[in-house]
């Protein structure tokens, strides 16, 4: 048998996907970053507590209630706290995007505690 080449990944950059630690930091992929949030700095921050949603809108200006992206990173940890969601350890989910609402939708289904 002969040798085969090793074709390689290019790891979690070709599907929309966030990773969010227990600190309330919510890291964005290389996908998501190129093409949704598309050089926006700001991002406001929604929860749906039925369906067990975050949603994330791009914005490009400050505002009080809007969360700064630092490095593909949205540190708000008072978002989670206010909704009081936790995370016991870095947990990733793929994300989807809602073009009528232009909003990134993270379904987080059973992976946090919120009690």
């Amino acid at each position: 048998m002969g040798f085969e080449r090793y074709k390689k990944r290019r790891g979690n950059y070709d599907y929309p996907m966030v990773s969010i630690n227990k600190h309330g930091q919510i890291y964005l992929n290389r996908f998501v970053q190129d093409e949704y949030k598309k050089g926006h700095e700001r991002a406001a921050v929604y929860f749906n507590l039925e369906e067990g949603q975050i949603g994330i809108q791009f914005e490009a200006k400050p505002s009080p209630d809007n969360f700064r992206i630092w490095k593909g990173k949205i540190m708000a940890p008072s978002f989670f706290k206010h909704y009081n969601i936790r995370f016991h350890k870095t947990v990733q989910f793929e994300v989807r995007w809602n073009e009528r609402e232009l909003m990134l939708i993270i379904p987080l289904g059973g992976g946090y505690d919120n009690a």
